[in-house]
């Protein structure tokens, strides 16, 4: 399995799962009445990866999800800087 990116969702009357392509920001669930199911950007790991990753947050005591958002957004940063751009968040 690779790593992807997707954009995930559940359903808040059924609790069901949406995975759609990244690019999605909401989709619909049927269970009832038609429910608008807003989307955010996730990626999904392989395991072997995920673990590697969890042990590492474990010891940083935090999630996984924060240790890969910290990760990315110090390589983000970085490659800015590489690349001499600025901004402003």
């Amino acid at each position: 399995m690779k790593t992807r990116y997707v954009a995930v969702g559940v359903c808040p009357n059924c609790g069901k799962e949406f995975v759609r392509p990244p690019v999605c920001t909401a989709t619909a669930c049927d269970c009832s009445s038609v429910t608008e199911v807003p989307l955010h950007p996730a990626v999904i790991l392989p395991s072997r990866l995920h673990k590697r990753l969890k042990h590492v947050a474990d010891l940083a005591g935090i999630s996984v999800a924060d240790f890969i958002n910290a990760v990315i957004g110090e390589a983000a940063e970085q490659k800015l800087k590489e690349l001499k751009i600025s901004y402003e968040l």
